[in-house]
């Protein structure tokens, strides 16, 4: 009852993704410019239970499911009220990459405003396949607002902006 209870007081708000195989790990490598950036929007106020949740299909019969647990993480970045990276701006990070089909990054009560979400493998190449990057919240205020940054440069810039 009380899982029941809870998933029905939280809110999902979604997008989908697919690596090509050729992104660029964490930040321990020099390829980390390639990764995906999502722009995720928040307004109202701050939601206690805020997480972010990067999974990928567990689906048996999916042709791009990985043959083996794959080391999964995410880093989250301030961005400008326009959605431009702000300079040091690290919220927050997987400290450790978890081994498997998803990895949970709570951020309770982040502040409304605009971050950068950078979703990633830990090694270079460690996929190819379909991902979903979820926000998850209790309802406080309007939806969030989470978008892929639309033009490879502008992801690279956003990428570098935060870590160079």
């Amino acid at each position: 009852v009380f899982l029941e209870e809870l998933t029905q007081r939280l809110r999902v708000t979604a997008v989908e993704g697919t690596w090509t195989g050729r992104e660029g790990g964490c930040m321990n490598h020099t390829t980390w410019r390639r990764n995906h950036v999502f722009l995720l929007r928040l307004s109202g106020p701050p939601s206690p239970q805020l997480a972010l949740t990067l999974s990928i299909p567990r689906d048996l019969s999916s042709t791009n499911r990985p043959d083996r647990s794959v080391g999964l993480g995410m880093f989250v970045f301030k961005a400008t009220p326009d959605g431009r990276p702000s300079t040091s701006s690290r919220i927050r990070q997987t400290q450790t990459f978890m081994m498997g089909m998803d990895a949970t990054l709570r951020v309770p009560n982040l502040a409304p405003g605009s971050y950068l979400v950078v979703p990633c493998t830990y090694r270079p190449g460690e996929y190819a396949g379909a991902f979903k990057l979820s926000v998850i919240d209790e309802p406080a205020g309007p939806p969030p607002e989470l978008s892929l940054l639309t033009s490879a440069e502008e992801a690279a810039a956003a990428v570098c902006v935060c870590v160079c």
